[in-house]
């Protein structure tokens, strides 16, 4: 949970794209996107930057007031 929590913190103020968040927590892109991302939007915390696509190369992540109050817990 500490991993998702990083996450949404990371994408409460920017967007991010997930190779960004890979870098920054120090983990393999293809990974976030599996173990976290895809996850994340599922339970309503993360939304992408462009839903309608989310193959775009410059799709990136945001976090919700679901996630924010996540965050705070």
């Amino acid at each position: 949970h500490e991993v998702r929590r990083v996450i949404l913190a990371l994408c409460a103020w920017p967007d991010l794209q997930a190779l960004h968040i890979a870098t920054l927590i120090g983990r393999n892109v293809q990974y976030i996107q599996e173990a976290y991302l895809a996850t994340m939007v599922r339970d309503g915390e993360l939304t992408y930057t462009y839903p309608e696509n989310q193959s775009r190369p410059d799709q990136a992540s945001r976090t919700t007031p679901k996630g924010r109050q996540t965050i705070e817990e």
